[in-house]
């Protein structure tokens, strides 16, 4: 580990009271206790000094008195959601477009960053083996998009990030050519990461290309994983190139961090700074064993708080307690956060997120449909927002991002549909690419096959 990484850290750690206090109270306290005595001062916080719910005029304040608060309302509904004492509250915002291609603003205060923060070490801690010091000083390697930056509320924090080379960058939604997966493997092998943090597919790209060109990768302590799904047959491909364990995470950026792999593979809820349900199609908790819809309250942004926020994704609950013996609620799985990489004649790939992105400027564009049929023939189907207009300029805008993207001889087929339908477990997934499904093996739904 390099000087300026372990300046960095004890820089940051000496920063990091807050999150340190929290560590400590989880330490002393049960995590359900946290949660419980939180969520009674966010809910009174909420009757009190947010529009939105003073509007619901609910006189018992108890979580399932609550209406489920959707992607759809959060953007109506933005202004009246904030809290009216946020002149009293360092704040920032965030935006996040996900899978669903659904973006959406929010705004989070300094207390809800400090306890995402306060989750980030429980996990390297509780789970990774590694102190809070140590994960803090460790040089990494991000396979994130450099917005996430933005973020942070204090510039001279984010240029010692940057001055003193503890982390770097590499951009996944940039094509991935033969000489892009090349770059970012040498990069990788130059820094030489204690940990990577990287977008599931993306990382996956990186790993498969290293092992068909037979290049040794340096082995960090562990690789954590996020933003879409993480099938085994591409954990066994990461892990056999990077030799290190892959650890999953979950989270957005309107809510922060929500749960994190331990070594058995259960994902654990954190249970001290979001109260979390999973409930079926009729709105009552499921069982043990059962998948359904992640309804999510952050419990400590009384900037803008997202009572019973519908996420959007869904997992399987787990049977039985996690035999690693960690206290918090286990989720077996995350369902239908896929997002597809879309496959060039060349075979470079492009990230489908770049699809989604290009809608988000567009505001008659109510749900879409981004297909890749074949190498050279992409679909579009898209329901207008009623009452408006799908005008051609945007239309032909859009075409020509495609075209940037995958080849101008790519052929762009736009449909307008009465409904985007969702996929076998009840998601709307945005983008899908048939030939990214037949070179890899990985299918919408459910465990893929061997990958190439």
């Amino acid at each position: 580990m390099n000087l300026r990484a372990w300046i960095y850290g004890l820089g940051a750690y000496a920063r990091g009271g807050r999150w340190r206090a929290h560590l400590r109270e989880i330490r002393e306290s049960r995590p359900e206790d946290i949660g419980e005595r939180s969520l009674v001062s966010l809910l009174d916080h909420a009757l009190v000094h947010v529009h939105h719910y003073r509007d619901l005029a609910i006189s018992d304040p108890r979580i399932d008195s609550f209406p489920l608060l959707t992607r759809a309302a959060l953007r109506t509904q933005y202004e009246k959601l904030k809290s009216d004492d946020l002149d009293k509250r360092h704040w920032c915002k965030a935006s996040t477009g996900g899978s669903t291609g659904e973006p959406v603003w929010v705004i989070r205060d300094r207390n809800s960053r400090d306890w995402d923060r306060t989750s980030e070490m429980y996990a390297a801690l509780t789970f990774c083996g590694m102190s809070p010091l140590e994960y803090l000083s460790s040089p990494r390697v991000n396979v994130w998009h450099r917005r996430r930056l933005q973020l942070s509320p204090n510039p001279l924090l984010r240029l010692a990030v940057r001055a003193l080379g503890r982390d770097i960058y590499l951009e996944p939604y940039e094509i991935l050519t033969q000489q892009k997966l090349n770059e970012h493997i040498a990069r990788i092998n130059t820094h030489k990461p204690e940990i990577i943090v990287a977008y599931a597919g993306t990382m996956y790209e990186i790993a498969k290309h290293a092992a068909r060109k037979g290049v040794r990768m340096h082995q960090p302590r562990f690789i954590l994983t996020s933003v879409e799904m993480l099938f085994a047959a591409m954990r066994r491909v990461i892990q056999e190139v990077f030799d290190c364990p892959v650890y999953n995470r979950y989270g957005a950026a309107e809510t922060g961090g929500i749960a994190a792999e331990c070594p058995h593979g259960k994902l654990h809820v954190f249970s001290f700074s979001h109260h979390v349900e999973v409930l079926d199609s009729q709105g009552q908790p499921v069982k043990s064993g059962d998948v359904g819809r992640i309804v999510v309250t952050p419990l400590h942004n009384m900037a803008m708080p997202l009572i019973r926020y519908d996420i959007g994704d869904l997992a399987r609950v787990s049977v039985a307690p996690c035999s690693c013996g960690n206290p918090l609620p286990a989720w077996d799985e995350i369902l239908g956060r896929v997002v597809h990489h879309f496959v060039r004649p060349d075979g470079s790939a492009v990230r489908g997120g770049n699809f989604i992105a290009m809608f988000y400027e567009y505001d008659w564009v109510m749900r879409f449909h981004v297909l890749q049929e074949d190498f050279d023939k992409i679909v579009v189907s898209y329901k207008r927002v009623p009452g408006r207009e799908a005008p051609s300029s945007d239309i032909e805008a859009m075409t020509k991002v495609i075209r940037d993207l995958m080849g101008g001889s790519c052929s762009v087929i736009w449909k307008e549909v009465d409904a985007i339908p969702n996929s076998p477990v009840g998601k709307h997934l945005h983008v899908r690419s048939l030939v990214w499904e037949e070179r890899t093996g990985m299918l919408q739904v459910g465990e893929p096959r061997e990958p190439d």
